[in-house]
């Protein structure tokens, strides 16, 4: 997951970050691998590049 390496700097900046994942997603799913970890990436970024004060946090839900 792409979280990892942004963990660092949301500490850097005293955020909290948090990962959340429904343990229902199954182990196998269809998609571009590399697209989505970018779009995660991506957004990750901006949310802790403009995030203050808090908690920045990314829940991963499944649903048929």
């Amino acid at each position: 997951m792409p979280g990892w390496s942004l963990s660092p700097r949301a500490t850097a900046k005293n955020l909290h970050f948090s990962l959340e994942c429904d343990p229902e997603i199954p182990s196998s799913l269809w998609g571009d691998e590399g697209r989505i970890r970018q779009i995660i990436v991506n957004l990750l970024s901006n949310a802790i590049l403009y995030t203050e004060v808090g908690e920045v946090r990314l829940i991963v839900d499944y649903d048929i």
